[in-house]
């Protein structure tokens, strides 16, 4: 009975150490393309560094761990998690955004009503 109480234990225990989430990983992030003044194509930052974007400027960086791009625009100053950019809706989610908003300009075929 003794054992089986400390064995229980000892499992318990190694859940627990295993659910703590550990914040070790640390990303980078690699500038590669810019057209920010203040920003250098090919410079590298740490995921807490923050980042000052100009006004009309924007920069896509890499992101190295999972290999993915995103585009900063400016104005924006802080960390890269911290920036949130324009939420799509479900139709853009899903077929891309809007090109136009207004009808091409010209002719449009269809059916003539009599």
């Amino acid at each position: 009975m003794k054992y089986r109480f400390s064995r229980y234990l000892f499992v318990l225990i190694g859940f627990a150490l295993l659910s703590v989430p550990l914040d070790f990983a640390h990303a980078d992030l690699e500038v590669i393309e810019s057209n920010a003044e203040n920003i250098d194509l090919g410079s590298v930052y740490s995921d807490n560094d923050p980042l000052n974007v100009p006004k009309d400027s924007e920069i896509k960086l890499l992101h190295t761990p999972s290999n993915k791009t995103f585009v900063i625009k400016g104005p924006f100053r802080g960390q890269y998690k911290d920036y949130k950019a324009r939420d799509l809706s479900l139709w853009e989610k899903m077929f891309g955004p809007k090109k136009d908003a207004e009808p091409p300009v010209g002719g449009t075929r269809g059916v003539r009503i009599k």
